[in-house]
């Protein structure tokens, strides 16, 4: 059964207007209210929420739409798919997304949708030339298209870790002249240093300062000390860790602040940081905190208060934490040399549906 017209004009306004929250929101619940059968919108409502990462308000709206009968293959594929997306099964996921995108192939948000599965909840790289190509950008009005800039976004961190670090560039680099947002230069970062062209990595870097905001500055050149770590040019990565630290001369301390000093191997001053975003229970990146303290206590010696610091995440385990908890914990044995245990909370973390990302698992420096 089609929806009715006027929720599907809706729903086609909602998609054309993906980068403004507010009025997506607002036009996907006139679809809803025009049509209540409409499943199509309700689960792109809850997929709203689920990328907001406000999960509980999610999964009530997913667990809301109640299948009947009389709905048709496709929707019960969609409604599998939700359903995976709240209990990590990340191969479920994809399968799922993947038949959805064989009947909708050139829906921008469908396509990009089924990128980022790949790459970053599957990590198949070697998947996403073939559905980024599925599109055509030659008349896309790029600025204006924020599922373009996720497909170029997604397609140039699956060429860096098929090491096609040309390819990444010469594909990233005109997009980025159009579309200024900070996340796409970071696969245009790691790639120039992978490929070790260290001269267009400082112009880049030159040529959008002013451009950015004080955060976006320093998270760019943290992104860059990292990098460097990964291929072991301490020197080169300690440079851009120091432009970090200077940058928090007259701002209130962060963890990027703690991670520049914790990279450096400055473990008094991390630990100072730390320490004082650890009274701050309300810290949101608290799991990272604890796990650095805990990490940095065992690097002064400290053994037992790293171990009952560490105990203490079990402590905070909740739904819909998809395995950060148990990265954080792999994060403290590897860097302990507990090799074995590492790994262990790795394959908890992938298995309680933890994501592929530019800076975690292979391009966590610290694994």
């Amino acid at each position: 059964t089609p929806p009715k017209i006027e929720a599907y004009k809706y729903l086609t306004y909602a998609k054309s207007n993906y980068d403004n929250e507010d009025l997506y929101l607002e036009l996907l619940n006139k679809a809803i209210e025009s049509d209540s059968n409409y499943i199509e919108a309700k689960i792109l409502k809850v997929g709203h929420y689920y990328n907001l990462g406000e999960f509980k308000e999610a999964d009530s709206l997913r667990k809301a739409i109640l299948p009947n009968s009389r709905i048709s293959e496709r929707q019960r594929n969609l409604l599998n798919f939700n359903e995976a997306m709240f209990t990590g099964k990340n191969d479920k996921i994809y399968s799922t997304i993947l038949n959805e995108y064989k009947i909708a192939k050139v829906d921008l948000q469908t396509n990009s949708t089924a990128m980022v599965i790949g790459l970053q909840y599957v990590n198949k790289p070697e998947d996403m030339e073939e559905i980024f190509n599925e599109i055509s950008m030659e008349d896309m009005v790029l600025e204006n298209c924020t599922h373009c800039g996720f497909r170029y976004f997604i397609n140039a961190l699956a060429q860096i870790e098929l090491k096609n670090y040309d390819k990444a560039i010469s594909d990233l680099l005109p997009i980025t002249n159009e579309i200024e947002d900070p996340y796409l230069k970071k696969p245009l970062i790691t790639a120039y240093i992978r490929s070790n062209r260290k001269q267009e990595l400082e112009s880049l870097l030159d040529k959008i300062e002013l451009k950015l905001t004080d955060n976006d500055w320093v998270e760019l050149n943290l992104y860059a000390g990292r990098e460097y770590l990964l291929i072991n040019e301490i020197e080169s990565a300690n440079s851009y860790f120091d432009i970090v630290i200077k940058s928090y001369t007259n701002a209130e301390p962060d963890d990027m602040l703690g991670m520049a000093y914790f990279y450096k191997q400055d473990y008094e001053n991390a630990m100072l940081v730390f320490k004082e975003l650890y009274q701050n229970k309300g810290y949101n990146n608290l799991f990272k905190v604890i796990a650095k303290l805990a990490i940095l206590h065992h690097i002064n010696s400290n053994v037992s208060e790293a171990e009952k610091l560490i105990s203490s995440l079990d402590e905070l385990r909740d739904e819909f934490q998809f395995g950060k908890i148990d990265y954080r914990i792999a994060q403290y044995h590897a860097t302990i040399n507990n090799k074995e245990l590492a790994l262990d909370y790795l394959k908890r973390s992938i298995a309680a549906g933890n994501i592929y990302t530019s800076i975690t698992f292979q391009n966590d420096p610290i694994f």
